[in-house]
């Protein structure tokens, strides 16, 4: 009966549905290389719950460094957003009125007073 066992009638290995025994399961049939690329690609764009958790912490992180870091122009002291339109990236269409458009967004949701549209020759 072992020799049965031994040719082909083995059981199938019972692969976890999630958490940490499907990581170690990934992690013997992977290796370290897996396990690498797991985490770049959990830091390009989180997948896990814990991964977004910690994306949504370092974007609030951002944004307290950033409010922090603002500064004031000369426009009677008042916030400016500034926004850069490359031509070398994109050539003026009407797509340059959607940068605008998106631009007066980013500067309502930070509070601004001001945009300053900057165009950067091609």
């Amino acid at each position: 009966m072992s020799a049965l066992r031994a040719r082909g009638s083995a059981s199938p290995v019972r692969v976890p549905l999630s958490g940490l025994p499907l990581v170690l399961h990934k992690l013997r049939a992977g290796g370290l290389r897996w396990f690498g690329e797991r985490l770049r690609d959990e830091w390009e764009m989180p997948r896990t719950r814990g991964g977004q958790a910690l994306f949504r912490a370092g974007r609030a992180m951002g944004r307290y460094v950033s409010r922090a870091d603002r500064q004031e122009d000369d426009c009677g002291g008042a916030e400016v957003l500034y926004a850069f339109y490359d031509l070398g990236v994109a050539p003026v269409t009407f797509d340059f009125l959607w940068f605008l458009a998106g631009a007066d967004l980013e500067r309502r949701r930070r509070g601004l007073a001001f945009v300053h549209a900057v165009i950067v020759p091609g």
